[in-house]
């Protein structure tokens, strides 16, 4: 039995997720995406957060490989998507199998051993599962 996790369909209209999924589920897999979509809430709260609106669509608070200490600007959903899974693929790879299997507390374990994150891992591990809570339903299914 794999884990399917269901979309909260009236919260994805509310804060208008659906493009932002569909692109992270281009990249990924429809698990992942939703895990994503959980974390960017965690982050920025659902792109509330003064940063996430400095930097245009960085709901997940990346900051450049090359400046450090300056934040990723992105200008489109497609975008930002693309380079968040990209930088799963290059720099924590465990992390993105992880969150394609739906296994969100090795997804979180992995982003922090490799640094991803500052906080400790059992609290930014409870502000990702509050917001997958908010965001789904899990639900058993046959297949993958």
């Amino acid at each position: 039995m794999a884990l399917l996790l269901i979309l909260n369909m009236q919260l994805v209209e509310k804060y208008n997720l659906m493009p932002m999924y569909e692109v992270l589920r281009h990249y990924s897999n429809h698990n992942a995406a939703v895990i994503f979509l959980a974390q960017a809430g965690h982050e920025s709260g659902w792109g509330k957060s003064n940063l996430c609106k400095k930097t245009r669509k960085n709901w997940w608070g990346v900051k450049s490989e090359i400046y450090g200490t300056e934040y990723q600007i992105w200008y489109t959903y497609e975008q930002a998507a693309r380079r968040f899974t990209d930088l799963l693929k290059r720099k924590y790879p465990n992390a993105l199998r992880a969150a394609k299997e739906a296994d969100i507390e090795d997804y979180v374990y992995w982003l922090k051993k490799g640094g991803y994150f500052e906080d400790s891992e059992e609290r930014y591990l409870a502000g990702v599962k509050r917001y997958l809570g908010i965001l789904t339903k899990k639900e058993a299914k046959d297949g993958k």
